[in-house]
């Protein structure tokens, strides 16, 4: 019959662990294992008082970031069916929720991504100065003119390049910047991020990840046609 341990095998137990990056934060570094859970399953010979199949499951590592002191839950499959060494284990984060880089986003305009996730989860005014220079980074590769960022925003909607709803969206995003860029307009709080994460998404899936879908359907529907084809 089926059993399973909470033991984790000994050499799975650590207490830090490989250089990662933090999810919440962004800092890269090595983190504190607080807790190491596993559900390892087996089977079990109770006439023969023997495991008969290798143990096989999931280890889940409760972690604490040393920079934000946040924390983060990621879990690896383990198996004794083959010797495994640490490289060979691939890490699946269960908590928080990966907040995933859009499809299609030019090489270019990574960095510009992962420095406003980093400040996101930190401070909410920083979020919507980088999230800002996203999206003037957006028009620049679009080509879009003008002196302002308004300018060129109206611009990409005039040219057809982006519809005229989401030139309004992207005019909200404009304003949370503005507002988070100068002392005096005030502050934008915890409250505003996901707001600013929505609009901020909204024109990048526009812009970049429809296309990006487009082009892949497209391919698949060749290779369906060529597999067809070939039968």
């Amino acid at each position: 019959m089926a059993q399973a341990t909470r033991h984790v095998p000994e050499e799975l137990q650590r207490h830090t662990t490989e250089v990662r990056r933090c999810e919440h934060c962004g800092n890269r570094g090595r983190m504190k294992v607080l807790l190491q859970h596993s559900q390892l399953h087996f089977e079990f010979d109770e006439r023969r008082n023997v495991i008969t199949d290798p143990v096989d499951g999931f280890v889940y590592e409760f972690l604490e970031c040393d920079s934000c002191e946040r924390h983060i839950i990621q879990r690896f499959h383990w198996t004794e069916m083959w010797p495994m060494v640490s490289d060979d284990i691939e890490y699946e984060v269960v908590s928080p929720a990966e907040n995933s880089m859009p499809r299609g986003l030019p090489q270019h305009l990574h960095s510009a991504w992962e420095a406003a996730e980093r400040v996101k989860s930190i401070d909410a005014n920083a979020y919507g100065v980088l999230g800002g220079r996203l999206l003037d980074l957006v028009c620049t590769d679009q080509k879009a003119t003008g002196e302002t960022l308004f300018k060129r925003l109206n611009n990409l909607g005039d040219s057809g390049q982006i519809p005229k709803g989401l030139v309004d969206v992207a005019h909200g995003l404009r304003k949370l910047r503005n507002v988070a860029a100068h002392a005096d307009l005030g502050d934008l709080t915890s409250q505003e991020v996901p707001l600013l994460d929505a609009l901020l998404k909204a024109v990048l899936e526009y812009v970049y990840t429809a296309p990006q879908l487009v082009e892949d359907v497209q391919a698949r529907l060749q290779e369906v046609e060529k597999r067809n084809q070939e039968t």
